[in-house]
C-alpha cells in the first residue's frame, strides 16, 4: 500500500512536469509586437466660426511663437431702394435707386512679440457706394475716396492663462451675439446697431481710448479674436 501511494505521487509529479513542459516560450531575440498607439486628443472646438482659418501668418522665430499675422476681408452690398417722396438726386427727383458698395473693408495686423505681449492694428473703411459714402465735400462727387482710418490699435500683456490686460483704441462687445461688434461673426445681414447708442458722439465709430481686461483661454495667444472682451 505505501509503494502504491509513492507510485501515485510520482506519477502526478511527472504529469505536472509534462504539462508544464508543453508551454512554448517566445523565441529568443524576437520582441513582442508594439502596442497600438492611443489616438491623439481632439482639438478644442472654437467658440466662434473661423471660416478663413488663421489668415496669412509670417513666423519670425523658428518655433512660430513669434509671428506677424494678417487678416483682410470685404463685405460687398448690392442695394435697391424705393425713395421717399420728393427725394432729389443730383438736383432731380428720384423715386428709386440702385447702388453697389463696400459695406465694410478691413485689414488686421497682429504682432506676437513673445508669448506674453501682443500688438494689434485694425484699419478699414465703411459705407462707400456708387452714390454716397466718400470724402465730405469732395469736389469730384459724394462717392469718391472714402476715409480709411484706424479702428483698433492696442497693446496687450498676458498676465496668466486666465487674464490679459491691454490699452489703446479698443471696443466693447454686448451681452449677446446680436450686439457684438465683430463683423466677422455677425449672424444677420447687418448689425442691429442697438449697441451703439452714442455712435460717433462719445466714441470713434464705436471705439474708445482706454484700457481693458480680457478673459483669456489657454490657447488665446494665437486664436484672436476667439476670446471675449469685458
Amino acid at each position: 500500500m505505501p509503494n502504491t501511494r509513492y507510485a501515485f505521487a510520482l506519477g502526478s509529479l511527472l504529469l505536472a512536469g509534462t504539462v508544464h513542459a508543453q508551454v512554448t516560450p517566445p523565441a529568443a531575440g524576437t520582441p513582442p509586437p508594439p502596442a497600438t498607439p492611443a489616438p491623439p486628443p481632439s482639438a478644442p472646438t472654437p467658440d466662434k466660426s473661423v471660416p478663413y482659418g488663421a489668415g496669412m501668418k509670417l513666423n519670425i522665430s523658428a518655433d512660430g511663437s513669434k509671428y506677424l499675422r494678417f487678416i483682410a476681408w470685404t463685405q460687398f452690398w448690392a442695394q435697391y431702394n424705393e425713395n421717399n417722396s420728393n427725394t432729389l438726386r443730383d438736383g432731380l427727383p428720384k423715386s428709386d435707386q440702385v447702388a453697389f458698395g463696400l459695406r465694410r473693408t478691413r485689414l488686421i495686423m497682429l504682432a506676437q512679440l513673445n508669448p506674453r505681449f501682443l500688438l494689434l492694428l485694425d484699419m478699414g473703411m465703411e459705407n462707400q457706394t456708387t452714390i454716397s459714402g466718400g470724402e465730405p465735400n469732395d469736389p469730384n462727387g459724394p462717392a469718391k475716396r472714402a476715409p480709411f482710418y484706424v479702428h483698433n490699435a492696442t497693446g496687450e500683456f498676458r498676465v496668466n492663462k486666465y487674464l490679459s490686460v491691454g490699452a489703446g483704441l479698443n471696443y466693447q462687445v454686448g451681452i449677446s451675439r446680436m450686439t457684438q461688434a465683430s463683423t466677422l461673426n455677425i449672424m444677420t445681414y447687418d448689425l442691429p446697431i442697438v449697441n451703439y447708442p452714442t455712435l460717433d458722439q462719445t466714441d470713434q465709430f464705436g471705439f474708445f481710448m482706454g484700457h481693458m481686461p480680457r478673459a483669456a483661454s489657454e490657447a488665446s495667444t494665437t486664436a484672436w479674436p476667439s476670446t471675449t472682451r469685458l
